[in-house]
């Protein structure tokens, strides 16, 4: 398929009266549907050819090929949008196919974007908005893995976080500020969250898996976070909302199912493949349009989320009874549709292979010129143009930071802004192990935490100095604490500081890690009762003693204990609770941005890597 048939890579559900949910959920038997299952092996096969090729010169042919490819680049030149990625092109795409997908007849048009970030459909929705619907009263919501939760692996999430730290209160992360959808108090504080101010117009669900350790099973691997987000969605929308899904391929009776159930409760629901999604992928978005509604109360509905409330599927179970779905649906299912974009894709990896083997000159020229008409098609069918500065998600602040990065080493706290006020204690799910920080970079945090395991010694000289630096200074060791478990480490070094203010001798940080936005918190307040705070790799000292600021520090410390105190061993509670930030995450981005810089910095501590030991990359 080329030129514009690039952009009608579509399939509509024909809905029959008999296509009813069943009165049971989750009790069938596991099935599978021979003809999925044919093309399912069919596509592998297909895809196994790969494997003769060298990954980064076949990742470079392909992009290459890819016949949408000068759009994202036309975009750039031309309208200059937020968050302009691939993932924004797709989503303009299916705002401007399906019109209705944006109610304007709404007092207020609400949406809530599922598995986000970086932002690029909430991006690609203001700017429909602004450029077509710019009286629309529009409100907006989203959901992802959190980025400023240290326990949360770099390699599971985006760690993009431009839109998100400037719109923070405009994130939901869940009852445990993990951001994790697979946890079902998540969903419930969310759904809770998102629809207090009544029920959702928009819900779209964009998340992913990484698979590369078995492409061959990518279906399987996100079918429970596609029923999460579809079970999530379902809660939220009010009657006639609209809900957009991201899938892969539909070989397996979890995905069967779940289309069932979306073609049952809503009055139209299509898939679609944007010309702007790559062809030889298997990624397709459901496009579901005028939601019935599902309501908990529906007899069905405590059922269809027993899965979410213990964690996963039964594998020897299906959402649905084969017998329960009609004919007239599984026909539609296992012919026209699956076969249809099946061979969507399995051409365009063909074709791949081909001109990979057989390079041709002027197929290179025919190729440019198909993707340029492809790119100006874009533009004129979607009518893609400028927006006001001031419809812009993020508005440019002319503010500086008050570290300047080039003369780092000491900063006087009397600049420092009065946050006390600010101070608003986040309760969420304790940190055993840091495997991401704004503060330090991983490299750092795994090096540290290798130094933990080992013998520390103090040698002779340390000692003599250490006597007679504590006669004026408190001083703090990392070789002090057991740095294995972080959020028991994050205890002991917030009694060892709140002992240290007391006395009111100087306080000296020596190789202490500080990674988290809680321990960030703590270096403001710390900060906050002295003079100056003097600071490089490794070290951080504390000087003079503020006895004018001993109330507001000390009040704030009790405020921390008495939090601490609150938390029990109850192992009925759905997670274990800790105090991860004193502040809202966006202050250090703000009021407080100056922390990370100084941070960076001082958490750059001078221990050496083992050359014989492996450092596991998800610490």
């Amino acid at each position: 398929m080329s030129g514009c048939g690039q952009f009608n890579k579509l399939f509509e559900f024909e809905k029959s009266a008999d296509w009813k949910l069943p009165d049971n959920a989750f009790s069938a038997a596991h099935f599978e549907i021979p003809e999925l299952q044919g093309m399912k092996r069919e596509l592998n096969s297909v895809k196994g050819q790969l494997n003769q090729f060298d990954l980064h010169d076949w990742h470079s042919h392909t992009k290459n090929r890819f016949l949408a490819g000068f759009v994202l680049g036309r975009l750039k030149a031309k309208i200059k949008a937020e968050l302009l990625t691939q993932a924004w092109c797709k989503f303009y795409e299916i705002l401007s196919r399906f019109p209705s997908l944006i109610d304007n007849s709404v007092e207020r048009f609400k949406s809530l974007h599922l598995c986000e970030a970086p932002g690029a459909f909430i991006s690609a929705l203001n700017h429909r908005l602004a450029s077509h619907y710019p009286t629309i009263d529009w409100q907006w919501q989203a959901s992802t893995l959190n980025p400023y939760y240290e326990e949360n692996s770099s390699s599971a999430m985006i760690s993009d976080d431009q839109l998100i730290k400037h719109t923070h209160s405009q994130w939901l992360f869940g009852a445990d500020q993990t951001g994790d959808l697979l946890q079902y108090y998540n969903h419930v504080d969310i759904v809770n969250k998102s629809t207090s101010n009544g029920k959702l117009n928009l819900i779209t669900a964009d998340g992913s898996i990484d698979c590369m350790s078995d492409p061959g099973e990518q279906e399987r691997l996100v079918e429970f976070l596609h029923y999460c987000e579809t079970i999530t969605a379902l809660a939220s929308l009010a009657p006639g909302g609209s809900f957009v899904l991201k899938i892969f391929t539909m070989f397996e009776k979890s995905t069967v199912c779940l289309l069932y159930l979306l073609c049952c409760v809503f009055k139209q629901t299509f898939l679609f493949k944007p010309a702007t999604s790559k062809s030889g992928n298997s990624e397709l978005y459901v496009v579901c349009l005028t939601y019935t509604e599902l309501l908990p109360s529906a007899p069905i509905w405590d059922q269809l989320v027993l899965p979410y409330k213990k964690g996963g599927f039964n594998k020897t179970q299906a959402m649905f009874s084969l017998s329960d779905i009609p004919d007239s649906f599984l026909l539609q299912l296992t012919g026209s549709c699956s076969d249809f974009f099946l061979q969507l894709q399995t051409n365009t990896i063909n074709d791949n292979i081909y001109y990979y083997q057989n390079p041709l000159e002027s197929d290179q020229r025919s190729l440019k010129l198909e993707k340029i008409n492809i790119a100006h098609y874009y533009m004129r069918r979607y009518q893609v143009k400028p927006i006001p500065k001031g419809r812009r998600l993020i508005h440019q602040s002319n503010k500086r930071d008050l570290v300047d990065l080039q003369r780092i080493g000491q900063v006087s706290t009397k600049d420092f802004p009065d946050m006390f006020d600010a101070i608003n204690i986040y309760i969420g799910k304790r940190i055993d192990v840091v495997r991401n920080s704004k503060f330090a970079s991983l490299d750092q945090v795994q090096n540290l935490r290798y130094s933990s395991t080992r013998n520390q010694t103090q040698s002779t000289l340390y000692s003599l100095v250490l006597s007679r630096v504590e006669q004026s200074t408190v001083v703090i060791n990392a070789s002090s604490f057991n740095l294995e478990v972080y959020f028991e480490y994050q205890r002991s070094l917030f009694n060892a500081l709140k002992a240290a203010v007391a006395t009111g001798k100087h306080v000296l940080l020596l190789n202490v890690p500080l990674h988290t936005h809680f321990l960030a918190g703590m270096w403001w307040l710390l900060a906050s009762a002295f003079e100056t705070v003097y600071f490089k790799g490794g070290w951080c000292l504390f000087y003079k003693n503020l006895p004018d600021k001993a109330n507001s520090v000390r009040d704030a410390f009790s405020r921390v204990e008495n939090i601490y105190n609150t938390f029990s061993a109850d192992s009925s509670q759905a997670f274990t609770a800790d105090i991860i930030g004193l502040f809202d995450t966006s202050i250090f981005s703000i009021g407080l941005s100056f922390i990370p810089s100084i941070l960076n910095v001082y958490n750059t501590f001078s221990i050496p890597k083992p050359k014989s030991v492996a450092i596991n990359q998800s610490i």
